[in-house]
């Protein structure tokens, strides 16, 4: 059975596994086509493990089992203990940070926080197996400096926090370790909806219109000074719920009214039936 290191582990902000946990293979569901394994400590699960040769998952629980270790207790008074299977067990609420593998697809995620800190979606890196995952997860190791390192337990530790955001506002995203791309916040049409405007409300969730600009970065810290020089990509909509799981961060407002002069545009451009 394949599994990450405890120096992989602490170098993505995992909890590592202590050496009184005890390894057990789980009963798998019928329509698993991974093996998972959980590790527990008398009668507490504290680490969920998901591996097959082309999947990898990794999380941290914090449950609690019958003496027998045949039931998972619940949380609450009313709710009902659930034998414990791999399936059962996979739709506890995970905590703190979570490596998974899946098809190509590698993201490490805050569960407290419901953000994510690294994903390969923008990049040309897709490990097509598990030894290609393996290999990859050496590599962070060896990447992960001092700076990377304080940076990804910070990330880790952070209390999850609920995002304001504002018509105006600069915002700095994540493309890859080191890179980072710059974009504007232009409508929120959630508040035209609300407004009972037509049209909009044809938008399920609550959408709004952003702008990245021009610009692929190492500096995490470039001023707002600067990217009002730079050209912006056509606009697109995308869903409040990105600001809140994707690494982003908001960085200032910008107090030009804006709003009306592109509802004003958006108006003029669009035929409404």
């Amino acid at each position: 059975m394949y599994q990450l290191t405890n120096e992989e582990r602490i170098f993505m902000g995992i909890k590592p596994v202590e050496d009184t946990w005890e390894l057990v293979k789980l009963i798998p569901s019928p329509y698993d086509h991974y093996e998972s394994y959980a590790y527990l400590d008398g009668d507490h699960v504290y680490k969920l493990i998901q591996v097959y040769d082309d999947w990898y998952q990794e999380m941290t629980l914090n449950e609690t089992l019958s003496e027998d270790r045949a039931f998972l207790l619940p949380k609450t008074e009313k709710g009902k203990p659930q034998k414990f299977t791999a399936a059962n067990l996979a739709k506890r609420t995970p905590i703190g940070m979570k490596i998974s593998y899946i098809n190509d697809n590698i993201t490490l995620y805050n569960e407290t926080t419901q953000q994510c800190y690294y994903t390969n979606a923008h990049t040309e890196y897709c490990p097509k197996s598990i030894g290609e995952f393996a290999e990859w997860a050496k590599k962070w190791q060896a990447e992960t400096d001092e700076r990377r390192l304080a940076e990804i337990q910070s990330f880790a530790n952070r209390a999850r926090v609920h995002v304001k955001y504002k018509e105006g506002d600069f915002f700095r995203f994540r493309i890859d370790r080191d890179l980072w791309g710059y974009g504007k916040l232009l409508l929120n049409y959630d508040k035209m909806r609300k407004e009972k405007q037509p049209f909009w409300n044809i938008f399920f969730g609550k959408p709004l219109v952003v702008a990245v600009y021009h610009i692929v970065t190492e500096d995490p810290h470039v001023s707002i000074e600067e990217l009002s020089k730079l050209k912006m990509l056509p606009s697109a909509v995308i869903m409040d719920n990105v600001f809140f799981t994707v690494n982003m961060k908001l960085l200032a407002i910008d107090r030009f009214a804006l709003r009306k002069k592109i509802i004003r545009f958006i108006m003029e451009k669009v035929v409404l039936p």
